[in-house]
């Protein structure tokens, strides 16, 4: 931790970007646009479809030598999902 933070602070604010970088990846597989601002975070959040970021997932896959998919750690939406003021 830095020296003004205390270990549980420092880990709080490791663990919002984690949580804000998922919600960009999310958004970009989903939109196709990855930054967000500060502002609509939440209202972004809100608006993904897991069935949707699935389904993309599903047809970017399937190239046998071009495929690929995104890693995207959904987890940790439940803070998010329990109390949006957590991450922001």
């Amino acid at each position: 931790a830095h020296a003004e933070q205390t270990y549980w602070q420092y880990m709080r604010e490791i663990f919002k970007q984690i949580i804000r970088h998922n919600i960009c990846k999310a958004n970009r597989i989903q939109n196709n646009q990855y930054v967000i601002d500060d502002d609509q975070y939440r209202e972004r959040f809100w608006q993904l479809d897991p069935v949707r970021i699935l389904e993309i997932q599903n047809i970017c896959s399937r190239g046998e030598a071009e495929g690929f998919i995104w890693v995207l750690c959904t987890c940790i939406f439940f803070v998010a999902e329990y109390n949006f003021r957590l991450v922001i």
